[in-house]
């Protein structure tokens, strides 16, 4: 009776924690752990930039991935600043709905910086420092 029981109990935390599931918190890592390796993520944005594909970035705006939306929407307002590319109106209410979200960001460089805060504090210039830090990042500005 033992062994059911705690066969029940294992499988059943290990649903409710598993690590498939979508975690609140939106996790933006770069130059993180032993080799300070910058998030296969934000790479990837960064030669989506690098390459010029602002299409490829303008089709993760409609992302179920809030984090390929959150970099999506940062890439094409500093693109738009700086007259590079045209958004649709859906796009713009596809980045003003992104800028809106109350979803959770978790922000680490090396283990030395950490931000938290909310997406739409992101947007709002309440967490200025942190959108800058990830504006630079995604444009290899340093």
């Amino acid at each position: 009776m033992r062994i059911p029981a705690l066969t029940f109990c294992l499988l059943f935390s290990l649903i409710l924690n598993s690590q498939n599931k979508e975690r609140p918190t939106i996790e933006i890592q770069i130059s993180c752990g032993f080799a300070a390796v910058t998030s296969i993520n934000i790479s990837n944005y960064q030669g989506l930039i690098r390459s010029k594909n602002y299409s490829a970035i303008k089709s993760n705006l409609f992302n179920e991935n809030k984090f390929n939306k959150l970099l999506s929407a940062i890439a094409l307002k500093e693109l738009q600043l700086k007259n590079r590319i045209t958004l649709t109106t859906e796009e713009q209410l596809q980045m003003k709905a992104i800028a809106k979200l109350n979803t959770r960001y978790s922000l680490c460089f090396t283990c030395t910086s950490h931000y938290e805060g909310k997406i739409n504090d992101l947007f709002n210039k309440k967490d200025n420092a942190a959108y800058s830090f990830i504006n630079s990042i995604l444009f290899e500005k340093f």
